[in-house]
């Protein structure tokens, strides 16, 4: 289960990975959680892998960065959304 955009999605399945986005609906049980920058969040694929690492879906931080630093100020970065 990815909460990531395309670029994270590509790269994860040219690993051989079936990655989906957290607000499509999953094939099965993820094994794992990967979060990267996705610009498009949104609380349906907060809830999805809220609940995927709740039952046990390893959780995976593309970086440790808990901003982001855009030119007009700061935003929140992938790293603290999910921490155990």
């Amino acid at each position: 289960m990815v909460v990531g955009e395309e670029g994270l999605l590509r790269e994860l399945r040219e690993a051989g990975l079936d990655a989906h986005h957290a607000a499509e609906a999953m094939p099965a049980a993820p094994a794992a959680v990967v979060v990267g920058m996705d610009r498009a969040f949104s609380y349906k694929a907060l809830s999805a892998a809220q609940n995927a690492i709740r039952d046990g879906a390893l959780y995976v931080a593309t970086n440790n960065d808990a901003t982001f630093p855009p030119p007009m100020g700061s935003c929140p970065g992938p790293a603290p959304w999910w921490r155990r």
